[in-house]
């Protein structure tokens, strides 16, 4: 996840991810700190918990009236510049107006990044369960999604195949997008097992 703090000190409690590696946990806290401890089920799942509560406790500051008005009026300087450059060559006058109207935007981009995250994890939390508890139910959960996710699915045969930690790689319109299959799924509420599955099934059950 990205980082949602407001200073230095909750970025050094800041978990934005982590991975495990060498039986031990490698923490990534929001300071660029790695934080090492290790690897045992139950510091994964405080890892976890911990994510959770920063999700649920987190908001980004909306940007304010007089920032937006900035934005805005930064392409006006980069017209003007324009002007300035055409009329006396001043090549001065189009740097800075590039330059200030770029330091704008760089904010501005950041900042919706991180709104975007926000909602991507909170709708994470919204919908885990229906997400791990179907997603395995049949490969037409999956349609139109990214490949990374179909892979995902494979690779996690007997264990919940998303977590906070792991949604990072997709993308908010990707988790939607597994919403809606499970619904259309529930809905039809066809049998998608062939007849020599259910014949194994069967046999293995005698």
């Amino acid at each position: 996840m990205k980082d949602y703090t407001f200073d230095k000190i909750s970025r050094e409690k800041f978990i934005k991810n982590y991975k495990i590696k060498d039986n031990q946990i490698i923490i990534n806290l929001a300071s660029k700190e790695k934080y090492v401890i290790p690897y045992t089920k139950e510091n994964e799942e405080k890892i976890l918990a911990r994510m959770e509560e920063q999700v649920n406790s987190s908001y980004i500051k909306p940007l304010g009236v007089i920032y937006k008005s900035l934005v805005a009026g930064s392409y006006i300087w980069i017209l003007i510049g324009i002007y300035m450059y055409v009329v006396s060559g001043g090549i001065l006058n189009i740097a800075l107006a590039l330059g200030t109207s770029t330091l704008f935007n760089i904010k501005m981009f950041i900042h919706q990044s991180k709104v975007k995250d926000l909602e991507k994890q909170k709708f994470f939390l919204e919908y885990r369960k229906m997400l791990n508890d179907n997603i395995k139910k049949s490969s037409n959960m999956t349609l139109g999604v990214d490949k990374k996710i179909v892979k995902k699915v494979e690779q996690t045969e007997d264990i919940p195949t998303f977590d906070i930690n792991s949604i990072d790689s997709y993308s908010l319109n990707d988790l939607k997008k597994l919403r809606r299959n499970i619904l259309r799924f529930q809905e039809f509420g066809f049998d998608e097992k062939t007849n020599e599955e259910k014949d194994k099934r069967l046999e293995y059950h005698k």
